[in-house]
């Protein structure tokens, strides 16, 4: 997890927090999880990162655990893999949560700059899904063209994370079946092509903001 703690700058040690899950505990909730269970239990609420190490890169995720009566910190949140722990780093620099959806931190740990575009695709979807509207815990309301392109990059993220599994690199026939090079079809300036993609999803929140 070295290069992942050394982009976060964090003074705090990691530390390994056991899951012990709520009846009422809800998957990629945590926040609100650690809300009620302060509420039915006391304690407090910890914020901080949940570090992942991933085949390909290393991710820390905006998370919250619980610090009992007795000082004791525990993940109340379901993982996506059913560990039993996770390794948690508390925030030191004043961070809480909002209700804003918040983007993670990843770090490409290869040698692959196909990683640095899965990591690109990955922090333009979360921009998009920021873009809409909390309606409730778990709902979170977008416009249609704006939930349309999130599909679509999702199956283009997809595509590619396969695409870094199965040993590619830029100079590869790309996944799409054009019979070019990555590098020259869906890799091509793809920095400069989602910051395009951003700019008319700007315009049309805009004009519906207008109405």
């Amino acid at each position: 997890m070295d290069k992942i703690l050394s982009k976060l700058q964090n003074k705090n040690r990691l530390e390994i927090v056991p899951i012990r899950i709520e009846k009422y505990s809800i998957k990629d909730n945590c926040f609100y999880n650690v809300a009620d269970k302060v509420t039915n239990d006391n304690g407090q609420i910890v914020y901080g990162w949940k570090l992942h190490k991933a085949i390909f890169f290393e991710e820390a995720q905006r998370h919250a655990v619980w610090k009992s009566p007795n000082g004791e910190l525990v993940d109340v949140t379901p993982d996506e893999v059913h560990k039993d722990k996770i390794s948690f780093l508390e925030d030191d620099k004043g961070w809480i949560y909002e209700g804003k959806i918040t983007d993670n931190v990843r770090v490409n740990t290869t040698n692959n700059p196909l990683v640095d575009d899965f990591i690109l695709l990955n922090e333009m979807i979360t921009k998009l899904w920021q873009t809409g509207f909390k309606n409730s815990r778990l709902e979170i309301l977008l416009l249609e063209p704006v939930a349309n392109v999130i599909k679509n990059l999702n199956d283009h993220k997809i595509a590619l994370e396969i695409y870094i599994l199965t040993k590619n690199n830029p100079n590869c026939i790309c996944y799409c079946g054009q019979q070019k090079l990555y590098k020259d079809c869906h890799g091509y300036d793809l920095k400069k092509e989602l910051q395009i993609l951003q700019n008319k999803i700007n315009d049309i929140i805009q004009k519906n903001t207008c109405r």
